[in-house]
């Protein structure tokens, strides 16, 4: 409501003078009071959401670096057990031409060169 709607209001309910002034200063007053209360609590809203796509950001960002942390424990714990995580760098064999004593000589010097314990050497990793 506007100023004059507040008059026009007061003047019904009988006000006249510095009571129907009085009148309408407080109901301008409660109005404009109203109004700042809801531009705060928008504000508030938009300040809580705000907050809540950050601390969902952030989360997101803690489950990334831990699962980076799992998979350098898990690589540390598989390099603990000496089994390799890369395929020799070999030629592959064919037995139309190449010498199995050969191939299989070049594979454990390979192998024996990364440190991988003889155990895995066998192993399909």
């Amino acid at each position: 409501m506007d100023m004059n709607s507040f008059m026009k209001l007061g003047q019904e309910c009988g006000l006249q003078g510095k009571d129907l002034l009085t009148f309408v200063e407080s109901r301008v007053k409660q109005q404009k009071e109203e109004l700042r209360q809801q531009q705060e609590a928008e504000r508030d809203e938009r300040m809580k959401d705000r907050e809540d796509r950050e601390n969902e950001r952030v989360e997101r960002e803690k489950e990334r670096e831990h699962e980076i942390e799992l998979a350098q424990l898990r690589g540390k714990s598989n390099a603990a057990k000496n089994i390799p995580y890369n395929v020799p760098n070999l030629p592959v064999f064919r037995a139309d031409s190449d010498e199995l004593d050969a191939y299989i000589l070049r594979f454990e010097r390979h192998a024996t060169l990364q440190k991988w314990s003889k155990d895995c050497w066998a192993c399909a990793c």
